[in-house]
């Protein structure tokens, strides 16, 4: 669920960096949102998160909006091995929207390369990423933790 969150958080901070008028009802993006299959709770939960982020003030926020991060982060040949070219556009995504800073975004490919020698999917990077991004680190001592595609019948209830 963190990372359908995470995904609608990007959706927003998308709509409001291309409409500059930020004239849209909450209930339409509501609406849009649900059309895309998020569910209410998810929507409410990344608004939230949102609008704390920003403590409420998203006009201030957006009005010196910068065209794209400062720095780039080049991965070693280790991490590229690790992290596909999509699931690393994913994360400069997050970097320059500022969903995440530079820190969060080597505290992710941190524990990407500690998790596994293996190359990562991008929906078990965006896990790792709202884990980071919602400070919810709950079941993540493993690698199973983020193994989506672990085989459930080996294991133990």
């Amino acid at each position: 669920m963190r990372n359908r969150i995470l995904e609608i958080v990007l959706f927003l901070m998308d709509f409001m960096r291309d409409n500059d008028e930020h004239k849209s009802a909450p209930d339409e993006l509501s609406s849009a949102l649900q059309n895309m299959g998020y569910s209410e709770q998810e929507i409410t939960t990344a608004y939230t998160w949102f609008l704390d982020q920003y403590n409420g003030a998203t006009e201030q926020y957006f009005s010196n909006f910068p065209g794209k991060h400062a720095s780039i982060r080049v991965l070693t040949d280790t991490e590229r091995l690790r992290i596909s070219p999509e699931a690393y556009s994913f994360l400069i995504k997050l970097l320059n929207s500022n969903v995440i800073s530079d820190e969060q975004l080597e505290m992710i490919i941190e524990r990407i390369t500690f998790f596994n020698a293996e190359p990562m999917s991008l929906d078990q990077i965006k896990l790792i990423a709202s884990a980071v991004v919602f400070d919810d680190f709950d079941g993540f001592e493993d690698q199973a933790a983020v193994d989506l595609y672990a085989d459930q019948a080996n294991s133990v209830n």
